[in-house]
């Protein structure tokens, strides 16, 4: 992927098609997103995976059914 700029747009869409899927369950389906890129936000796997679970949990604590990639 590369910039941040396409993460956001990426994180975006996939949301915005899981929000607009009809699941057949009577119930509209959401996702939070969080996002980060390698190198940029994290030196390794392990970082990486720490920021994206603290950006996710940002995205859910903050209404929900939103992507987090800054």
């Amino acid at each position: 992927m590369g910039n941040r700029k396409n993460l956001e747009i990426y994180a975006e869409r996939i949301r915005h098609r899981i929000s607009k899927h009809n699941y057949g369950i009577g119930k509209r389906v959401t996702v939070s997103i969080g996002g980060a890129l390698l190198p940029q936000d994290a030196r390794n796997q392990k970082d990486l995976i720490k920021i994206v679970d603290e950006r996710l949990y940002k995205a859910k604590n903050s209404g929900r059914n939103k992507s987090i990639v800054y």
